[in-house]
């Protein structure tokens, strides 16, 4: 999924302020202040998860790219908040995610691994552990070379593989995982209601003292 993109129904508990507004406000004005004020809540919220989940090993902020690429807009009487994120509508409705075009997800275990894609590694080697057959990707075992010296004086190399005791394994391999569904991804409808009716004060202030 590329992004994610909802709508605020404005009716409901909002529709006696908006109307008392529509008096001496232009409905354009009402909905753009709305916009504004879901935009900045959508991207403070995501901020704070970007803080809250950032993976210290993981070289980028997820939530804070979906912060960064989020934008609001009225249409229709609605206000849109589009997030283009990819990634996200996968964590707030949740769903199971399947292997496509690669053979196996790889759903990395190891710290380095974080924030990195496999290919990203060229020192990967397909390992079958246990007796479940687990198939992990794990560093191979680095080589050397060590110099043997011949009967006739000259010197040889050969290659010396350093194998450890276990292996370090990077990343589990899996046809499929289930992701639950991650509500808290986004604001809450109270969350949002809040601050509609926090704007829509400030605003009917603001015709109060001439600012319209």
């Amino acid at each position: 999924m590329s992004g994610v993109a909802f709508s605020f129904d404005l009716r409901g508990s909002l529709v006696e302020m908006i109307d008392r507004l529509r008096q001496s406000v232009s409905e354009n004005r009402i909905l753009q202040s709305l916009a504004g004020e879901f935009e900045n809540l959508t991207k403070d919220h995501l901020a704070k998860l970007g803080r809250e989940r950032h993976h210290p090993f993981a070289p980028r902020s997820f939530y804070g790219e979906a912060s960064a690429a989020t934008s609001a807009a009225h249409r229709g009487g609605d206000v849109v908040i589009t997030i283009r994120q990819q990634g996200i509508a996968q964590r707030f409705f949740g769903g199971d995610i399947e292997a496509q075009q690669a053979g196996a997800l790889t759903i990395p275990v190891n710290p380095a691994a974080y924030g990195h894609r496999a290919r990203e590694f060229d020192d990967l080697e397909l390992l079958i552990l246990g007796p479940k057959k687990t198939a992990v990707l794990a560093r191979k075992p680095s080589v050397t070379l060590e110099y043997r010296q011949r009967k006739d004086g000259s010197t040889r190399a050969v290659k010396k593989r350093e194998q450890p005791t276990m292996p370090e394994v990077m990343y589990l391999l899996v046809q499929r995982v289930h992701q639950e569904p991650d509500p808290s991804v986004l604001p809450s409808a109270a969350q949002f209601t809040a601050a509609a009716q926090e704007r829509l004060n400030r605003l009917a202030a603001e015709v109060t003292g001439g600012a319209a």
